[in-house]
């Protein structure tokens, strides 16, 4: 499903709707569009009610461990091939010459994605947080979630939740967290 939203007069309804209906018409999907402010009411409310059962405090902090144990494997992996390519650009641009423009352009993209990779890479590393302040963070949802102003809090949920699965036929809302919004709920948390 993806937001969308509409205006009649002075008012704004904001919604979620299935991509394939909003593409190919409202026939092709079963399930209808959801209002905004109802979704995210629920997601927020079942992240709340997750901070508040250490059981699923501990489990949503094990999960995200295990995601930013991948995320950085990834990352190290994606330098590691920019390094390589980078190597190989070198050598093609010291064999062209000095006056070979296409060999240093294709050098200077090389290094450029490199120097992504690291910095992706040495943001996913400062973003480790301890199982303790994971779990703290996650204790502290509610007051902090209260404190944010609306714009923080849609950054907030960004960092927190990947994705949102609706299934309409069982009547379930189902989320996953991304493991590096643990860390940026745990930022918030100190600063509150």
């Amino acid at each position: 499903m993806t937001y969308c939203w509409s205006k009649r007069g002075p008012k704004i309804y904001a919604y979620y709707t299935c991509a394939r209906s909003r593409d190919h018409g409202a026939d092709t999907c079963p399930m209808p569009s959801l209002p905004a402010p109802d979704l995210e009411r629920l997601v927020v409310d079942e992240i709340a009610a997750i901070c508040r059962d250490p059981k699923l405090a501990e489990e949503v902090t094990a999960e995200a461990t295990t995601q930013h144990a991948a995320e950085v494997a990834a990352l190290r992996t994606r330098l590691r091939d920019a390094e390589a390519t980078a190597a190989k650009a070198a050598k093609t641009a010291e064999r062209a010459g000095p006056t070979a423009l296409k060999e240093r352009d294709e050098l200077r993209q090389a290094d450029a994605l490199v120097a992504s990779a690291r910095a992706a890479l040495a943001e996913a590393e400062t973003a480790v947080v301890s199982k303790t302040a994971a779990r703290s963070a996650l204790s502290k949802f509610e007051p902090v979630w209260s404190a944010l102003t609306p714009g923080e809090r849609i950054q907030l949920l960004r960092l927190l939740v990947e994705r949102v699965r609706v299934d309409g036929q069982a009547g379930k809302v189902s989320f996953v967290f991304r493991a590096t919004g643990i860390a940026a709920l745990a930022r918030h948390a100190d600063a509150a």
